[in-house]
């Protein structure tokens, strides 16, 4: 499909050159960038005469010409119709159209798509990391990640093995002990990674309630008179 479509932008480029009509010498691409990053998105056309080019993003117009219509400062229009943006949100990804309109009515556009790539952020189930269950009950450890692209979660438990479970969840996310027993106490750590900046780590104590246990050292004690 792309190939197909960057044929036909050649194609209409070729014929826009010869009618000496404005064409667009750049084509459309995807930009990853890195939450608080930066890019330029080129809009650069040729024989564009007085024609005003124009930036827009769905339906909002962020620019004409050289003319900044957004107030965000994070915005800014360079040479050659370039769009630069600095500080990059998640809610600046979507798809960024580079529009010229043809004195005939028709329009001339490229879209340039911006994908934000967000560090992992994750959270225990519940807020305070504390689980409190009885011995021999089913538990579930659940931690809540975010990020682009979705973060993927490994358990682990601080100083000891992890106990025998089940992972569940796109993510796996939740972490099932079934039957607790005593010893399955500890403080887990659940850690998201989506390799875009550092892993982030959570914690979660689980305390296990159990009976009364007595352990005999030994059954017979042998002593002598006295």
């Amino acid at each position: 499909y792309r190939l197909i479509f960057l044929a036909i932008f050649s194609l209409n480029y070729s014929k826009a050159l010869l009618l000496n009509e404005p064409a667009f010498r750049s084509k459309p691409n995807t930009f990853r960038i890195a939450e608080g990053g930066s890019t330029r998105l080129p809009c650069f056309v040729d024989n564009q005469g007085d024609h005003t080019v124009v930036w827009r993003k769905g339906h909002q117009v962020l620019a004409a010409g050289s003319h900044l219509l957004l107030k965000d400062d994070r915005f800014n229009v360079g040479p050659d119709n370039t769009l630069q943006l600095t500080n990059i949100q998640p809610q600046d990804a979507g798809d960024f159209v580079c529009q010229i309109s043809l004195s005939a009515g028709e329009t001339l556009e490229i879209a340039h798509t911006v994908e934000v790539l967000v560090p992992p952020r994750v959270r225990p189930k519940p807020a305070d990391g504390n689980i409190v269950v009885k011995k021999g009950t089913e538990v579930t450890l659940e931690c809540s990640a975010s990020g682009n692209p979705v973060p993927t979660i490994t358990w682990s438990r601080e100083n000891d093995l992890l106990p025998e479970g089940h992972l569940s969840g796109p993510n796996r996310h939740g972490y099932t002990i079934h039957k607790v027993d005593r010893f399955d106490a500890g403080r887990y750590s659940c850690t998201a990674n989506n390799k875009v900046g550092a892993p982030a780590k959570a914690h979660i104590a689980l305390q296990v309630l159990y009976e009364p246990e007595i352990d005999v050292e030994a059954e017979k004690v042998h002593s002598g008179v006295g």
